[in-house]
């Protein structure tokens, strides 16, 4: 058998192959003799996860179905050793919160949130129970919540609503997600495979943590990779000394596959200006400068692969009004919608008296009232009715659609009487109204608008950076320490995601602090 120590750590910086080098590890573990239900390779995101069960499948001598057992997310594996609970829904939470009269402080909290670390700071009582989960904070110093000038529920009743929600869970048999380690800990459920393998280390909540010290004694192999750099969910608890305090012998991946030069030692001055150090490794050759300066308000470079990171969430609406108004495609945070592209298309394909289908004729449909369609009945009666015998066919203002919506459609105001009229919908109709190509899907994916948060473990050939920050952050950086260190891996992460050129964006009001660029 294997003559690897028990315990090996793997340090990799963005781009140097981390998830390949563990991939290339499990092959190992399986010539060596283990069968891929006795290796489990887990991680901290589901995209991630996904990865990980691709780069896998193909020598784990297994369908995907028997491999999801063994390689996900840290919740998906102690989902299944618990046994598959129900879990608690959005519902059962409207029905607890009447039960017990507490509508007005609190909303239900919604499954699909855009922003894990926004969540920190809303004050809803349910992020508060989750924040203390994650964290392992005791619920008797709820207090410490960082949301905690946001909660509306009197301080009174806040023990008493852990008390009532765990009551509820227990009588209505479910769980919540938090719940999916809290159980392996608290029942002490050991892992049921000698290997244990984990990506994106640095990312482990101190739940998560809890977990994995419990885990390890039982492993014959134990090998996690990591980029503590990139450790940036402190506020979940997370914490790149995770990954420096463990005991065990460190391989360090020594190149880097995506960044230049250029931004790789932009990328180490911004941890220097944050206290902190990453180790040398080569980068990618480049024969131009690949960082450069922007104002918000100048015209944009056009790249068939961009990302535009902002900070916070809230900060995505100005970003994307923006590039809505210069006729450019995007995804991600206020991105084109499906009815958006078929609304669009429907005005493109109309313009140049073409020939539209039937979910381009649904969207416009959709959006506009009945009087101004000259429908009589139910709206969606005739739509359901037009399901059944549409075929795609010129519209001359005397078949579905009136003169009068064509002549909308067609005039240099094509929202106009639409029942959807928001500045930012109506900069994307108005920003392609005399294009000529039909949108493409991949347009959308192409052109992303994301928080930092969110484009971690993703990367592009160019990168907007938006170096906007919040009061929040703005106070946390006048005291340098934790914060401001924790704030540095964060920038650290947007810098890396660059694979050939970065743009720092100067925003309006309060920005985060880069260093100068230096020339390559």
């Amino acid at each position: 058998m294997s003559q690897q120590p028990k315990v090996t750590k793997l340090f990799g910086g963005p781009g140097c192959g981390k998830t390949n080098t563990l991939t290339q590890f499990y092959q190992r573990y399986l010539l060596e003799g283990y069968s891929s239900e006795e290796i489990t390779l887990l991680t901290f995101r589901k995209t991630a996860a996904d990865d990980l069960i691709e780069s896998t499948i193909l020598y784990a001598g297994v369908g995907k179905k028997d491999l999801k057992k063994h390689v996900g997310t840290i919740h998906s594996i102690c989902y299944r050793l618990i046994g598959y609970p129900e879990l608690i829904t959005k519902e059962d939470c409207r029905v607890f919160i009447e039960r017990n009269k507490w509508s007005k402080y609190f909303k239900v909290p919604d499954t699909k949130k855009e922003s894990a670390e926004e969540s920190v700071y809303s004050g809803d009582v349910f992020d508060l129970y989750t924040w203390l989960r994650n964290t392992c904070t005791p619920s008797e110093k709820w207090k410490k919540y960082p949301g905690l000038k946001n909660i509306k529920m009197p301080a009174s009743k806040i023990p008493e609503f852990f008390r009532k929600y765990e009551e509820f869970k227990h009588e209505i048999g479910k769980i919540d997600y938090s719940d999916m380690l809290q159980i392996v800990i608290d029942e002490q459920i050991p892992l049921d495979t000698p290997i244990l393998m984990i990506d994106e280390f640095q990312d482990f909540t101190a739940q998560m943590y809890r977990v994995f010290e419990m885990w390890v004694p039982s492993c014959d192999h134990v090998l996690v990779a990591a980029d503590p750099n990139q450790s940036i969910y402190e506020f979940w608890g997370g914490c790149p000394d995770y990954y420096y305090n463990l005991d065990a012998v460190e391989i360090v991946l020594p190149e880097t596959f995506r960044l230049t030069e250029q931004v790789k030692n932009f990328s180490h001055r911004v941890l220097k200006q944050g206290g902190m150090t990453a180790p040398e490794t080569a980068a990618k050759k480049s024969d131009s400068n690949s960082i450069h300066r922007l104002r918000y308000d100048t015209k944009f470079p056009v790249y068939e692969e961009e990302f535009h990171l902002v900070r916070c969430n809230y900060q995505a609406h100005a970003i994307a009004l923006s590039l809505a108004k210069d006729g450019k495609i995007f995804g991600g945070l206020c991105g084109w919608t499906p009815e958006e592209i078929n609304i669009a298309n429907a005005i493109i394909s109309i313009r140049q008296g073409k020939a539209i289908s039937l979910d381009q004729m649904k969207a416009i449909l959709n959006r506009f009232p009945a009087k101004i369609l000259g429908l009589k009945g139910s709206k969606t009666e005739f739509i359901n009715e037009l399901e059944k015998i549409y075929t795609p066919q010129l519209q001359t203002g005397t078949g579905i659609l009136n003169a009068k919506i064509l002549d909308i459609l067609s005039s240099r105001n094509p929202t106009k009487g639409m029942l959807r009229d928001g500045e930012l919908f109506k900069a994307k109709i108005n920003g392609i109204k005399n294009r000529k190509m039909l949108i493409a899907l991949k347009e959308v994916n192409n052109r992303l608008v994301l928080t930092i948060h969110g484009a971690k473990g993703l990367e592009a050939k160019a990168v907007f950076l938006h170096t906007a920050i919040t009061s929040r952050i703005q106070k946390a950086l006048l005291i340098p320490g934790n914060e401001s260190q924790a704030e540095a891996r964060v920038w650290y992460v947007g810098v890396t995601r660059a694979k050939e050129v970065l743009y720092i964006v100067t925003d309006a009001g309060p920005t985060y602090r880069l260093p100068e660029v230096s020339l390559y």
